[in-house]
């Protein structure tokens, strides 16, 4: 999908930072540091990396399990309680060690699971409805905040268009509960070629050099082991100032677990740290000028 996708851990620039519901957020002037984690992840110190994210999505449910929700009230594939308790744990401590910070815990459905997304975007009235109860069931019972839907699956063009009118109706009613909607969007979706390269070809344009031309001299720099490329943590601070300065919404992580958590040194992980560093430095000046219409014009 990107240019500069490497192996380990991506970050994604979010061109838009959420399909928003202002009372489920927290506030324009916050640059999001989201991240992905994949129910395979749950042996991680999540404490220590929720300190420095905004959001996390919790990766995922298949549509099936979603669309019978209401009948069978346990989650399915793939996610059960232990993987809803342990997030709440890591909001609760975020919000101990940061009082004036709330973690925004999301629950993707589809990805790599997303059989079964096309006959219900292109399904019955009452089909969709019952998956758009399911989805404020399994929020409202697990105390997360949304939903983000990540539909990979795309067959036709007609489920493609079936899909953004069903975007519709499914931010419409999650904001109706005071719920967050997210969406992924990936290659092969009709989306004209500009969608993705366009943000890209433009960063690229603004580095200095390439890849193979930067000093391996510290962790900061580290990209390259064993014949993969990864991003190093300068990476990641050179992609959220992209992101500070074309005014996007912030960044996003598939998937921290990729991370590599240090403790003493850096504990939520080397690369979610560099990301945190920027974000806050962003946040704050955006929170000390707030009503300064220039500077934010600026930023």
């Amino acid at each position: 999908m990107w240019a500069l996708t490497r192996c380990c851990i991506i970050t994604i620039l979010l061109v838009y930072s959420q399909i928003h519901n202002s009372n489920a957020t927290t506030g324009d002037d916050q640059f999001i540091v989201a991240g992905y984690l994949p129910d395979y992840r749950s042996y991680m110190n999540i404490n220590a990396t929720s300190l420095h994210l905004t959001d996390v999505m919790l990766f995922s449910l298949t549509p099936e399990a979603v669309l019978h929700y209401s009948e069978s009230s346990s989650a399915g594939c793939c996610l059960s309680e232990e993987h809803f308790t342990l997030l709440r744990k890591a909001r609760s401590h975020k919000h101990l060690e940061q009082t004036k910070s709330r973690l925004r815990l999301l629950i993707t459905i589809g990805g790599g699971r997303s059989d079964g997304f096309g006959n219900i975007v292109t399904g019955s009235s009452s089909t969709k409805h019952q998956f758009l109860q399911g989805l404020i069931k399994i929020c409202k019972e697990n105390d997360f905040d949304g939903i983000d839907l990540d539909f990979e699956n795309i067959q036709t063009l007609g489920q493609w268009k079936a899909y953004l009118q069903f975007l519709v109706q499914a931010s419409t009613f999650l904001h109706k509960h005071n719920l967050l909607a997210t969406v992924a969007l990936h290659p092969g979706q009709f989306l004209p070629e500009h969608t993705y390269e366009e943000v890209i070809s433009e960063f690229i344009s603004e580095q200095e050099g390439t890849v193979e031309q930067i000093d391996v001299s510290s962790i900061n720099e580290l990209n390259f082991w064993k014949g993969y490329w990864f991003d190093s943590a300068s990476d990641v601070k050179e992609k959220c100032e992209y992101a500070k300065r074309k005014k996007y919404g912030g960044v996003l992580l598939w998937e921290i677990g990729q991370d590599k958590q240090i403790s003493g040194l850096a504990d939520g992980g080397i690369l979610i740290e560099s990301a945190s560093e920027v974000a806050h430095s962003i946040s704050s000046h955006l929170a000390q000028n707030e009503g300064d219409d220039t500077i934010k014009e600026e930023l």
